[in-house]
């Protein structure tokens, strides 16, 4: 360090008012990162931000990926480069039970929800103290039934758990996320009657990009497929139709200008399949979605709405499906 910062720093000296019984120094160092479990499961990079749904889900992430830069560099032009240092903003996750027991095989009777296993990359965002208060909930309510079960903490019911901490209020799905007051820009999912799944939800195929900068979209954002590798690229909604009927299929996506006016759309119904074209340049009823057609279901043949980008002419947008019960003469 240059002896100019060195003395300038040096002429603050230690806080007064605080650890006074330590001569004012912190009684231990902040570490930001240290060892971690290798559990059952490692919570990685895609789980934060493409497959965020966990079936054994016991909490939620949000905060963004966080790395400090590891150095500071001169580049060949002569400016200075942060090395290592990444900033990315991620929608609400699921974290998986299992990422914090470790294997059986190492041990029957531990929970860590703290040093939990998580990669660099996602544990830059778990991190965070609200998260671990989640973490810690579900960690007890797990011992408690480990005990109760007579069983080691790997094998306990986790639909039993999760049943247990919604009891306590918690939030275990991305999708049930409510919209912040005064957000604004998204629809909240509530309000929309029917059955919805949100681009979270959704099975996705090629990569695609989380974004809410456009307002209009349902719950935290959208995706999109940044205009690249047409034809390599597709989103599927799967609907869990419980009645067979008619439904009213709803496609929700933020129009803009830069949208695909030919975007590829694929109706799996209890007939067969139906394919469209959408403009998603324009939408007549944001808050309702663009109307693409009533027709059957039924709970023995798979339900679904498939975004595709063969053949599109800009950017695709995938964000949510509503299918609504309806009668055949369209009323609900």
């Amino acid at each position: 360090m240059p002896k100019k910062l060195q003395d300038e720093v040096n002429s603050w000296g230690l806080s007064k008012g605080e650890f006074e019984s330590n001569g004012n120094w912190p009684h231990q160092l902040y570490v930001r990162e240290a060892r971690r479990m290798i559990g059952a499961y490692v919570m990685k990079q895609a789980d934060i931000m493409e497959d965020r749904n966990k079936d054994d889900s016991v909490g939620l992430g949000s905060y963004n990926t966080d790395s400090h830069h590891a150095q500071r560099v001169v580049g060949p032009d002569g400016f200075v480069l942060n090395e290592g240092d990444f900033q990315v903003g991620v929608k609400p996750y699921a974290i998986a039970y299992r990422s914090i027991v470790p294997t059986e095989k190492e041990c029957e009777n531990l929970l860590v929800p703290v040093c939990l296993s998580a990669s660099h990359v996602a544990h830059g965002s778990i991190r965070m103290e609200p998260v671990f208060m989640i973490l810690g909930q579900a960690a007890g309510s797990a011992a408690s039934q480990a005990i109760d079960e007579k069983v080691s903490v790997q094998k306990i019911a986790v639909s039993k758990l999760q049943a247990h901490l919604k009891e306590q209020g918690a939030i275990l799905a991305p999708a049930d996320v409510p919209t912040p007051p005064g957000r604004g820009a998204g629809i909240d999912p509530a309000k929309l009657k029917g059955i919805l799944v949100d681009d979270s939800a959704a099975k996705k195929t090629g990569e695609w990009k989380s974004s809410s900068v456009t307002p209009g979209y349902i719950g935290f954002g959208y995706i999109h497929d940044d205009n690249k590798d047409q034809g390599k690229k597709s989103v599927r909604f799967i609907a869990e139709i419980a009645d067979k009927g008619q439904y009213d299929v709803h496609l929700f996506y933020p129009p803009l200008e830069n949208r695909a006016s030919n975007v590829l759309v694929v109706v799996r119904h209890a007939k067969g399949e139906e394919i469209l074209r959408v403009n998603q340049k324009a939408m007549q009823k944001p808050q309702e979605g663009q109307h693409l057609g009533i027709f059957p279901f039924d709970p023995d043949r798979e339900a679904w709405v498939e975004i595709r980008t063969s053949g599109a002419n800009g950017y695709v947008i995938a964000d949510a499906v509503l299918w609504v019960p309806t009668k055949v003469d369209g009323t609900k």
